[in-house]
C-alpha cells in the first residue's frame, strides 16, 4: 500500500521508559531516535511532527513525536506528559514515576509502626526519642528506594519523611501524621547559548 504500520508514539514512550530506570525521561535525546517511522515509502511526512507541525501536539497535553532540526535524522518523543495541573513538575512522567514510588516506599514502611507502642510527654505526643526512631527507619526506606545510584543515578534530589511531634496519641484510635517532602531532580529542556567573539585582546 505504500503505507508503513501506523504505530502511537505512547508505545515508543513506554519502550523507552522501561529500557531506562524511572527518573530518565523517555525523551532524553541523547538515547537517540526511536524506531518508529513518520514518513512513507515515498519520504513524504504522513505521521505528526510537533517540530514541524507547531507544537500543537504537546500544547495539547499529547505524547507526540518531533524531528530535530539540526539532527540526527529520525523521530525522537517530544515530551511524555501526564494530565497534573498546569505548571506542575508532575506534568511530566518521568516525576509522576518517582512521585509515585515515593508514596508506595513512604506508605508501606510508615504501616509498619502500626500498633507499636510510644513513650509518651505528659500531654500525649510522642517523645522526640520514639519519633525518631520511626523517623530514621522510614527515611532509611526512602534513601534505599530514591538516593541510592542504581546506574543510572538517583531518583530524585532529597526525600525526607518527618512526623508530627503534636500528635495526640494517648486516645482511642489515635493517628500518627507526617510530611513527605520530595525535591525531584532537575530536567533540561532546552538550551541557550550565548557567542562572543574575542578580537584584539579583548
Amino acid at each position: 500500500s505504500g503505507w508503513n504500520l501506523r504505530q502511537p508514539a505512547a508505545w515508543a514512550a513506554s519502550l523507552r521508559e522501561y529500557q531506562h530506570d524511572l527518573h530518565i525521561a523517555p525523551w532524553r535525546k541523547s538515547d537517540g531516535p526511536v524506531r518508529f517511522d513518520l514518513f512513507d515509502t515515498d519520504g513524504n511526512l504522513v505521521e505528526w511532527d510537533d517540530r514541524i507541525d507547531g507544537a500543537a501536539g504537546v500544547a495539547a497535553r499529547f505524547t507526540c513525536m518531533k524531528t530535530w532540526a539540526n539532527g540526527p535524522t529520525g523521530a525522537f518523543i517530544h515530551l511524555s506528559l501526564t494530565r497534573a495541573t498546569e505548571g506542575s513538575l508532575l506534568t511530566l512522567t518521568h516525576n509522576a514515576a518517582v512521585v509515585n514510588l515515593a508514596c508506595t516506599v513512604c506508605q508501606v514502611n510508615a504501616e509498619n509502626v502500626i500498633g507499636r507502642s510510644l513513650v509518651l510527654n505528659d500531654d500525649g505526643t510522642a517523645t522526640s526519642d520514639s519519633l525518631s526512631t520511626i523517623q530514621a527507619e522510614i527515611n532509611a526506606a526512602l534513601e534505599l528506594a530514591l538516593l541510592q545510584n542504581r546506574g543510572e543515578g538517583q531518583r530524585c534530589s532529597s526525600a525526607v519523611w518527618v512526623p508530627s511531634t503534636t500528635d495526640i496519641l494517648n486516645v482511642p484510635d489515635a493517628q500518627l501524621t507526617g510530611v513527605l517532602t520530595l525535591n525531584l531532580l532537575g530536567t533540561i529542556h532546552s538550551v541557550y547559548t550565548n557567542v562572543r567573539v574575542v578580537s584584539g585582546g579583548q
